[in-house]
């Protein structure tokens, strides 16, 4: 494994100018390992980022939202909300999920289409396909689900909302999706 040259003397540096770069990069690490933290020093430098929701102040034009874990991936601590009555027990349950998962409990609170209009204009592709937490497994991407098709045309984006499906449901309806925008755009 190669030692980033950051731990390198520069010539002519004494050792401890050394272990003191040594520690900055250690807690720039710390600090990106917090998707809070790291979306806070984004901000800091400039970098457009999604704004943080304040739980308290959560209204019904804020919704759908998510509730993400600030450590780990792989959708423990992810929670969607629809309804302003479910925040509570989201939180809790999200919170509950990371400190088993990741070993912290802080969670943060983000506008659902905004979160995936943004991951779509990052990845550049056409569609994003946002799907909700399952009622009979609490996990995102269970048996039955909301789907939210977000697209882009140009500067515009659209949002297409489904009702509940099962998986083979939402995956036919995509595959005709699909089919259509093949057709319109030989």
């Amino acid at each position: 494994m190669a030692i980033p040259s950051a731990f390198w003397p520069k010539h002519g540096e004494c050792p401890s100018a050394r272990s003191t770069r040594a520690a900055q990069f250690i807690q720039l690490a710390n600090q990106m390992g917090s998707k809070a933290e790291a979306k806070a020093l984004m901000a800091e430098a400039g970098v457009p980022v999604l704004d943080r929701l304040d739980p308290d102040g959560i209204t019904d034009a804020d919704l759908p939202v998510l509730i993400k874990a600030s450590a780990g991936g792989g959708g423990r601590g992810i929670r969607r909300v629809d309804r302003p009555d479910d925040l509570l027990t989201a939180l809790k349950t999200a919170m509950a999920e990371a400190e088993a998962s990741f070993g912290i409990a802080d969670v943060y609170v983000e506008k659902l289409i905004e979160n995936a209009t943004a991951k779509l204009k990052r990845k550049g592709c056409d569609w994003i396909v946002a799907n909700d937490v399952s009622p009979s497994s609490g996990v995102m991407g269970g048996d039955s689900n909301t789907v939210h098709l977000i697209s882009a045309d140009k500067s515009d984006v659209k949002v297409d909302s489904w009702p509940v499906m099962t998986k083979h449901e939402v995956a036919t309806a995509l595959i005709e999706r699909i089919a259509d925008t093949m057709e319109s755009n030989p």
